[in-house]
């Protein structure tokens, strides 16, 4: 069976946007080495820029979401637990995360959350799918 990981990169836009992209490249680089290190392919690659708040997401958070509900993420890699503190884990559904910073896995999550099913279209945001 293949072992399959999902990245997600994230900065504020609080960076200058000279940054962003450098930024982004940056987490990508180190999350994707880590997936290949354990035999992972890589399936969904999220790039977000703005407000990481999955009370009220954006579209890309969204769309992760709806991937994790969906059960096809594989392992979740993210370079840094602060990303996911407790009370943004309360809005998400159970998937298995890797924070490669500190190098812990742990599933997050509720099974009980519901996410919105509704096809969304993204428009000028930061996002690439399935390699």
């Amino acid at each position: 069976m293949e072992l399959i990981a999902s990245l997600f990169c994230h900065v504020s836009e609080s960076i200058p946007e000279a940054e962003i992209q450098r930024e982004l490249q940056r987490q990508h680089d180190i999350l994707a080495q880590n997936a290949a290190s354990s035999g992972r392919t890589i399936e969904h690659c999220f790039f977000h820029v703005g407000e990481f708040n999955l009370e009220d997401p954006d579209q890309v958070l969204l769309r992760f979401l709806q991937r994790a509900q969906a059960d096809d993420l594989g392992l979740v890699l993210v370079e840094s637990k602060d990303l996911f503190s407790l009370s943004q884990q309360a809005h998400i559904p159970c998937m298995e995360v890797c924070f490669v910073r500190e190098g812990v896995q742990e599933i997050l999550g509720n099974k009980d959350v519901q996410v919105a099913e509704e096809d969304l279209r993204p428009k000028n945001v930061y996002m690439y799918w399935g390699f």
